[in-house]
């Protein structure tokens, strides 16, 4: 990380690097990678509950809108670009919308990282777009969860007869209910949360942690544990408890939000480390050195797609009444 920094590179490059050199296609020194990969888990939790700490709930209210129709757009844009490559290419309209799909998502650890290395706060009105990236980034998450239950549904779609085409349709549209129906629940029991429970107990933890952080540090990890369990039990991103988690906490003001960050932020960025060199583990040079033209090429193609979809994508800015671009 110090060597990335100081030849400009961002950090994360370094320990990426370092699990390659660490991992079997280097010296092969880790031998546990299913623990090293669930440490660097626990890093995407922590991440996604600080990227919550930053919206409040009149930040939410401002973002809640570009933040839905931004991923919605992407994906759609992004499946539509797939299909056309399919077809010329003669692969399956179904294996096309699930690589398009893929290419559409983006990861939010690596995202918050550039971002928290770059200049935060450019504005055009009302609207802060890194944290409007960070919130769509968010729904990415939530949208993952949707197209993990929807996928092997449509896939069997794909390759049955007209009468089981439409049984499977149908199913589809029971799973995108009962997901949004989940949703709904999440974020009733999020408004009973911060109504009647956060309050209190946060003053708790602010007493009975007085010379004691570490009951401040781990009444906030376990009550983001807990509403990442109550997401994954109604099938919903356990990404996005962590991420309501931290958004319940900040809505207790800013000195709570500055004092929570404080405790939490060293763990957070010791995770991310091990999170980043766990993708390190599954990198081998001499498949990128083989590769590397058709890596590029692809690599290119994705970006400028992604780049034309999102200039492309109206969001609508309540402080000027009309779609930005």
């Amino acid at each position: 990380g110090w060597l990335c920094t100081t030849i400009g590179l961002p950090t994360m490059f370094g320990y990426i690097i370092c699990g390659v050199l660490l991992g079997p296609s280097g010296l092969n020194s880790i031998k546990s990678i299913v623990q090293v990969e669930t440490l660097g888990e626990f890093g995407v939790f922590f991440t996604l509950f600080l990227v919550g700490l930053e919206f409040s709930p009149e930040r939410l209210r401002k973002v809640w809108k570009i933040s839905l129709q931004g991923p919605c757009y992407m994906t759609l844009l992004m499946i539509t670009f797939g299909l056309l490559w399919g077809h010329l290419l003669q692969i399956r309209a179904t294996q096309s919308v699930f690589i398009a799909t893929c290419l559409s998502l983006s990861s939010t650890p690596l995202v918050s990282r550039f971002l928290a290395g770059s200049a935060r706060g450019d504005k055009e009105g009302d609207i802060d777009y890194s944290t409007v990236l960070l919130a769509m980034l968010v729904m990415q998450d939530v949208q993952l969860g949707l197209f993990i239950a929807v996928m092997p549904t449509f896939i069997q779609a794909g390759f049955g007869t007209h009468s089981s085409i439409i049984k499977e349709i149908l199913r589809i549209l029971m799973l995108i209910g009962q997901i949004l129906f989940s949703l709904a629940a999440v974020l009733l029991i999020c408004l009973v949360l911060k109504t009647y429970l956060i309050g209190p107990y946060y003053r708790k933890l602010h007493i009975e942690s007085k010379g004691n952080k570490e009951i401040l540090v781990l009444g906030i990890s376990a009550f983001m544990f807990l509403m990442l369990m109550l997401t994954e039990l109604l099938d919903v991103s356990m990404e996005l408890g962590c991420f309501l988690a931290g958004a319940l906490i900040s809505s207790q003001g800013h000195m709570v939000t500055e004092e929570v960050i404080s405790c939490i932020e060293p763990i957070r960025d010791f995770l991310a480390i091990i999170f980043f060199a766990s993708i390190g583990l599954h990198v081998f040079p001499t498949f990128v050195i083989y590769e590397l033209t058709v890596l590029l090429f692809l690599t290119l193609s994705v970006v400028i797609m992604k780049f034309f979809s999102g200039s492309t994508c109206p969001f609508y800015d309540s402080s000027k009444e009309q779609p930005v671009y």
